[in-house]
């Protein structure tokens, strides 16, 4: 898990333009099951993530997904 306390970005522009290195994808049911490795578009880039066994919120209703493979992600 990311240290606390956790940085969220929106954008892959924005990920580009201050050189940071994405970790881990915060969402909901479009986010891989536990162990489940898949390839998924997110703002128009592929990432490569595996499902993590943790979920929050009202219902369990946020995922997090560790990303295996970012894109090169050009400013």
């Amino acid at each position: 898990m990311p240290e606390y306390p956790y940085r969220f970005v929106t954008q892959t522009r924005i990920v580009a333009e201050r050189q940071l290195t994405p970790r881990y994808i915060v969402g909901g049911e479009e986010l891989p099951d536990a162990g489940d490795l898949v390839t998924m578009q997110l703002d128009g880039q592929p990432f490569v993530v595996v499902g993590l066994d943790r979920r929050w919120g009202p219902a369990d209703q946020f995922k997090l997904a560790r990303i295996v493979e970012p894109p090169p992600l050009d400013s």
